[in-house]
């Protein structure tokens, strides 16, 4: 799958997902590892705030009184490691193409740093920052690349430590999420997380291209505005892809929609010109808030 070396080994036994609108967790068996618990807690607007370019969390009381909850529901947890899936807001994705990558860690590491410095809003030296590295083709690398700002990333952390957990990993939604497009021919993967719309192109394993936008699609109150603004960011990103990226994408897969799913399945087929369907997962279609974690526990 893309992303296998963003995904910490073995994953935590409790995986929270956070948006703007709430927090979801899972617990899996420690024998099994199979996932024997859910639950959910919503957020009132102005809880979280969220942006790759400051905190995010504005009433830490309300985010910690969900985490207590939640954990009160999940049920005694039999170690501490946890995992946190950020909102897509909060991070930042790029894949930046070389000709020549140190054969240190730590090398690599300081490249890629000088790459991203004018292109993260968040001081670069500190920031969280995990790679995959791809051979394209002889003398050229691409890497994929996830930045976390480590100011928001500590606000996050402390919720879950306030109540003993330890939070070895932490990641973005989408980095996860791609671990669940299943190999074959050109996807385009478009995934909704509060007001940012990340599309990735995933070709037979290989991520080839991805691109955020701001939208404000998460308010389906006019379904059919909702749905042409939808079509008028997929459908220059389609023929972005059959233009640079050597094929059409032949599906679009759809997570994080709600309410605007089943509209979008059913009108996009026919104005886009190709398969639409949702993401879904070992344990079936994916719902909101959610998608991070069924990728990351896939990994």
């Amino acid at each position: 799958m893309p992303l296998p070396s963003l995904i910490s080994d073995p994953p935590p036994l409790v995986v929270f997902e956070f948006d703007e609108s709430g927090v979801t967790a899972v617990r899996r068996d420690p024998r099994t590892l199979d996932v024997v618990a859910r639950a959910e807690r919503s957020f009132a607007p102005g809880v979280l705030d969220v942006s790759a370019a400051h905190p995010n969390i504005r009433d830490i009381e309300s985010v910690e009184t969900a985490v207590e909850e939640i954990l009160v529901e999940l049920g005694p947890l039999p170690r501490p490691e946890a995992a946190i899936l950020l909102p897509d807001g909060a991070s930042r994705l790029t894949l930046l193409d070389f000709t020549d990558l140190p054969g240190s860690a730590e090398e690599r590491l300081k490249l890629i740093r000088f790459r991203l410095v004018k292109s993260v809003p968040f001081d670069i030296d500190s920031a969280r920052i995990a790679y995959r590295v791809d051979k394209v083709e002889a003398g050229r690398r691409r890497v994929f690349v996830q930045a976390l700002s480590e100011e928001s990333v500590g606000q996050y952390e402390r919720a879950l430590e306030r109540f003993d957990l330890w939070p070895g990993y932490v990641g973005g939604s989408t980095a996860a999420t791609l671990n669940l497009l299943e190999p074959g021919g050109m996807t385009l993967l478009a995934k909704l997380s509060d007001r940012t719309l990340t599309m990735a192109a995933v070709d037979r394993g290989r991520l080839l291209m991805i691109r955020t936008v701001e939208t404000a699609l998460n308010s389906v109150d006019d379904e059919r505005r909702a749905l042409q603004d939808l079509t008028a960011d997929l459908y220059p990103t389609l023929v972005f892809i059959a233009d640079t990226l050597g094929a059409p994408a032949a599906r679009i897969v759809m997570a994080g929609f709600g309410e605007l799913l089943e509209p979008a399945l059913r009108e996009l087929p026919h104005e886009l010109g190709c398969q639409v369907a949702p993401l879904v997962s070992n344990y079936g279609p994916v719902g909101p808030r959610e998608a991070g974690i069924w990728g990351y526990l896939r990994a």
